[in-house]
């Protein structure tokens, strides 16, 4: 019995050590791309629920329309969750409506420089999936960082290419 929960062990802890990795990876791997030209900070994970609207507030100097700086933000879950997110109003009273943005491949990234950064402070967090882990980086630069998918290609769904529309063909007589 004992050889048995051994092996299960082994067998489990082999199989989900590698499934929970895929995400810590791509935030160290945003990390280590963005530290060396930005002060990169990583918020405590959230653990959302389908139809919960989770507030997401950013530090203080993420959000300052002061000077010409930016503010690189990138919310990365599992490639399979879906999410989207909300931007508010300067002041965080409401949701500003043009600002849906809905993750695609488990990720989205967002890039705000000058007094755009001041819709940057909170961010609405609507989650689709049944639940799942969401990491939020945020990084302040003097110009915009590389773009989420060139340090996580994996993360990249390629290009959205329309089908051509069929014709309907001659009216019949």
């Amino acid at each position: 019995m004992k050889r048995i929960l051994a092996a299960t062990f082994l067998v489990t802890w082999g199989v989900a050590a590698p499934a929970r990795a895929d995400l810590a990876d791509d935030v160290d791997k945003l990390v280590a791309a963005w530290r060396p030209s930005a002060r990169v900070v990583v918020l405590p994970p959230r653990f959302p629920m389908v139809g919960e609207t989770t507030t997401i507030v950013l530090p203080a100097d993420a959000a300052s329309g002061v000077g010409g700086a930016c503010t690189t933000i990138a919310v990365v879950g599992a490639a399979s969750t879906t999410f989207a997110l909300r931007l508010s109003s300067p002041d965080a009273t409401r949701i500003v409506a043009e600002s849906f943005r809905p993750g695609v491949a488990g990720a989205v990234h967002l890039v705000r420089c000058g007094p755009e950064r001041l819709a940057v402070g909170v961010l609405g967090l609507q989650m689709r999936s049944p639940h799942g882990v969401i990491e939020t980086v945020v990084a302040t630069s003097e110009r915009p960082l590389v773009d989420l998918r060139a340090v996580l290609p994996h993360r990249d769904p390629g290009a959205a290419v329309a089908a051509p529309v069929p014709r309907a063909g001659t009216a019949p007589r």
